[in-house]
């Protein structure tokens, strides 16, 4: 028994003990069914080249659970073997010729097809779909609002406009104090019957920004600044004090004013305007009050106004007209005789020019 069929045993005996077919053996190793036959029942006339023999009893040994690798070196060594003693048989006998030496290589190990598995596509979730794309534009909302604001407090803190009208004010608030002292010691010497309505609360003002608009709003009482900035159109902003409040404007027309239920423009269209406002809760006009009631009583609201430059006037000079030249009569008298005296040119006669006529009795005559 050759080689062969001592391993083609083996191999078919695995595979019965396994309970396989050479057909599911062909679906494992892709080894051809003839080729399976073949290396079962030792025909190896049948079979390739003795490289891919080797390779396909290695991949079948593999599939039934035998040691490829030590039957695929059993057939190379048989295979030597058998061609050794087939050469010595016929060169020794003299009747056969050496057969050709073939040398045995490791037939290819071919590999099995690998079927791509097909998955399903992912779906994104919806977490991903929504969230991250929300989170991303609340970031960046949040980053435009930041960078704006930012922007307008650096303005208004850096801007010549605003720190000019801010030296300004406080020139403003020192001369205003001594003005304000005697108005209010004025209004504490009127009568009882003037006095205010008590009713505690101190003082309160609401500006509204009809357009963008600069505005300082101060505690007179203190004197710290509660407001400075910019207002933009339709902006609000509510401010109470217990003494009263000193507000200035950069454009007085552009700011509107709720005091004591009353509504009405802050100033005049493009002037700075400056207004005082005391507290609706002090007692005006108190005959009784001390001077530091009576400083706290100021007025509900001052507005003031640098007075305007005179100009010098000059007389105009004084022109007399020259007096109108006597007209000179149409008439005068000659002898005594009443004539009419033309001079000027002649008329007729051949007399000479500045000669007069006279008309006397119907005759015309001369001297």
């Amino acid at each position: 028994m050759s080689t062969l069929e001592k391993i083609g045993q083996k191999l078919k005996t695995a595979r019965e003990s396994r309970g396989l077919t050479l057909g599911q053996i062909y679906d494992r190793t892709k080894i051809p069914t003839s080729n399976l036959e073949a290396i079962e029942g030792g025909a190896f006339e049948q079979l390739p080249e003795p490289v891919y023999v080797a390779g396909f009893i290695k991949r079948y040994a593999e599939c039934v659970g035998l040691n490829g690798q030590n039957l695929a070196e059993e057939f190379k060594r048989g295979s030597e073997d058998e061609e050794d003693a087939a050469t010595d048989k016929g060169v020794f006998g003299g009747w056969g010729k050496p057969s050709k030496t073939v040398a045995l290589r490791e037939a290819p190990v071919v590999q099995p097809q690998l079927r791509k598995a097909h998955m399903p596509p992912v779906r994104p979730s919806l977490v991903k779909m929504v969230f991250y794309p929300a989170f991303l534009i609340i970031i960046l909302v949040g980053l435009i609002v930041f960078l704006y604001d930012y922007q307008k407090r650096f303005e208004s803190q850096h801007d010549p406009s605003v720190l000019a009208l801010k030296e300004s004010a406080s020139r403003f608030n020192v001369g205003s104090a001594g003005s304000q002292a005697p108005s209010t010691a004025s209004n504490a010497d009127k009568p009882a019957a003037q006095d205010a309505p008590k009713t505690g609360g101190g003082c309160q003002i609401s500006l509204t920004a009809s357009q963008h608009v600069w505005v300082e709003v101060k505690s007179q009482s203190t004197g710290e600044s509660l407001f400075t900035g910019y207002l933009e159109a339709g902006d609000r902003r509510d401010f109470q004090d217990a003494q009263g409040l000193k507000v200035r404007a950069g454009n007085g027309g552009s700011l509107n004013i709720a005091y004591q239920g009353k509504h009405e423009s802050f100033g005049l269209a493009g002037k700075v305007t400056d207004r005082s406002f005391g507290a609706t809760g002090a007692t005006q006009g108190d005959a009784a009050a001390t001077p530091d009631t009576a400083s706290a009583a100021t007025a509900a609201a001052t507005t003031t106004t640098a007075p305007r430059p005179v100009k010098p006037t000059t007389p105009r000079p004084v022109v007399k007209k020259p007096a109108p030249a006597p007209k000179r009569p149409a008439y005068r008298s000659i002898d005594g005789v009443g004539s009419r005296y033309s001079s000027g040119d002649s008329i007729g006669g051949g007399r000479s020019i500045g000669v007069p006529y006279r008309y006397t009795d119907g005759r015309l005559d001369s001297e």
